[in-house]
């Protein structure tokens, strides 16, 4: 991210993508703006995090589906449908919001994993147990679930609440919140914990300055990982929520080419999963996959 600009960037950067990953795109070119560049660049990186903490903390269990696609603020796959003859999106249901919210959809996941894991979960380590089945739907999946965090006050299900709003000033979770979500972090009302203080500043200054160097110290877990990719789509989320105020209009900016990109880094590391994992693998419930899916896949 520190090179000088130049058409030689983006050759090597394009033939990097399809001889590593077989990815292939028109829209990589020596005579793209930039900036496009530039984000085409952030963007894979997140995809090729995304497939490689599923790759490494999930696929001896369940088969993958895109976090960041699920994360991401876009047209509510239960809203939109995509004709294939136009190749264009049609709002099929005008009630609530025609978008996702990145929030909601990041407690969704957490509910689903920790009822999922619920027998496996400790404060540092999953333990080597047998896994529940996949949860049917997401209403009332917190009563199910063997919470492990601090909540002396009562505040869980309030804050769950909270943090599902659309409104980008409330529903942002840190990196702390997280923790205690999973029961990995004291009280929230403790001493805050430097560490997870400290690179959650390096990320907002990596989102400012689109310097990889800025980011000092990603926590090498799948809660931090998992963090990471989330923050980046609630960063924009939060951008376009700001945006949609002002002008009190509703929009969102879907980066398209992200879900390419997570799918050919994907098949490569399920290829290599592929010759170790000998048990089935279960599929993420379908209110995660549905999410989790361009709608053009389901077309």
């Amino acid at each position: 991210m520190s090179q000088k600009f130049n058409s030689k960037l983006i050759i090597n950067f394009k033939t990097y993508l399809f001889k590593t990953f077989n990815y292939e795109d028109e829209a990589l070119n020596i005579n793209m703006p930039i900036g496009d560049f530039y984000s085409f660049i952030v963007l894979s990186f997140i995809a090729n995090l995304d497939a490689l903490v599923h790759a490494a903390f999930y696929s001896k269990d369940i088969r993958p589906i895109s976090l960041g696609w699920l994360f991401m603020h876009k047209r509510d796959p239960d809203k939109w449908e995509y004709d294939t003859v136009t190749s264009k999106y049609k709002l099929t249901n005008k009630n609530g919001n025609p978008f996702t919210c990145t929030s909601r959809s990041f407690i969704h996941f957490i509910l689903t994993d920790l009822y999922f894991y619920s027998s496996e979960k400790t404060k540092q380590v999953r333990k080597k147990t047998k896994p529940k089945e996949m949860p049917k739907g997401h209403y009332g999946l917190r009563n199910e679930i063997n919470w492990r965090t601090d909540d002396e006050d009562g505040q869980l299900y309030s804050f769950l609440d909270r943090k599902s709003e659309r409104d980008s000033k409330r529903n942002w979770i840190s990196l702390e919140e997280f923790y205690w979500l999973l029961g990995m972090e004291e009280s929230l009302e403790d001493e805050p914990d430097k560490a997870l203080v400290s690179f959650q500043k390096s990320f907002v200054r990596y989102i400012k300055n689109e310097d990889i160097n800025e980011l000092g110290g990603l926590p090498p877990t799948a809660e931090g990982m998992t963090w990471f990719i989330y923050a980046f789509f609630q960063s924009i989320y939060e951008h376009t929520d700001k945006l949609n105020k002002q002008t009190k209009k509703q929009h969102c900016v879907i980066c398209d080419e992200y879900y390419g990109l997570w799918e050919s880094m994907t098949a490569k590391y399920e290829k290599m999963i592929s010759e170790h994992v000998n048990n089935p693998r279960v599929e993420w419930p379908d209110y995660l996959k549905k999410q989790a899916t361009h709608i053009e896949r389901m077309a």
